[in-house]
């Protein structure tokens, strides 16, 4: 089970962040208190973030959300895709302003996802 979505970031890179009104119909009934940011190409590397759920269907990237957009020097017009694949665990890469993916760590293995899938 599986789901995939982008933020873009408008305003206050590290304020919280509403994620798709849909991914949070996707989680109904079984709402996580926190999740784990991990980046793609990092296996080792986790952000835990809260998630605040307010009125029906506004789920939000709170507490947490901002010492991941300051270390990973997040700024507006930047794009996050986001890989939820169970367990609260959430896959993300960053896209900047340009569009360009960016690459924060060295991966040797040629494989960007931290899965063995290819699906991101």
């Amino acid at each position: 089970m599986y789901f995939e979505f982008v933020v873009h970031i408008t305003e206050d890179p590290h304020s919280k962040k509403r994620v798709s009104d849909k991914f949070a119909e996707f989680l109904a009934g079984r709402e996580p208190a926190e999740v784990h940011l991990r980046e793609a190409s990092c296996g080792f590397c986790h952000w835990p973030v809260e998630v605040l759920f307010e009125g029906q269907g506004s789920m939000y990237l709170n507490r947490g959300f901002d010492k991941f957009s300051r270390e990973h020097n997040l700024e507006v017009e930047c794009l996050l895709h986001l890989f939820y694949e169970a367990d609260a665990e959430m896959n993300i890469k960053v896209f900047d302003e340009s569009s360009c993916r960016r690459h924060y760590h060295d991966d040797d293995s040629g494989d960007d996802s931290g899965n063995n899938d290819g699906r991101l």
